[in-house]
């Protein structure tokens, strides 16, 4: 998780990610998802059902490298600009999050 400091574009931010989690594809079993997280303290039954932050997140996708552009584009296209509009400011966290099952099996909604 990676918070977005003060004067950093979060559009700018998924770059570095995408770049972080390089071009080759990892062993078979992993997994992954991309996310952001907004605070919604101004609106106090969002604040109480999801204890002052809201995440959004990408479905786990098997980590290949135009699974990684695509939940990128995403996040960054959709998630990002939908959700700025709707709570008037930029997300405060985005995040990463790898899975990895020796089954291979998707790991499940948390």
């Amino acid at each position: 998780m990676v918070q977005v400091a003060r004067g950093v574009s979060t559009r700018d931010l998924t770059f570095d990610i995408e770049t972080a989690l390089g071009v080759s594809p990892l062993s078979p079993g992993f997994w992954f998802s991309v996310g952001a997280r907004y605070s919604i303290r101004e609106e106090e039954k969002l604040y109480r059902r999801f204890r002052g932050m809201n995440d959004v997140d990408v479905h786990s996708r098997k980590m290949t490298r135009n699974n990684i552009l695509d939940s990128l584009l995403i996040l960054r296209n959709k998630i990002l600009g939908g959700l700025s509009r709707k709570y008037r400011r930029k997300a405060e966290f985005l995040y990463v999050r790898i899975r990895w099952n020796p089954e291979g099996e998707r790991p499940s909604r948390e």
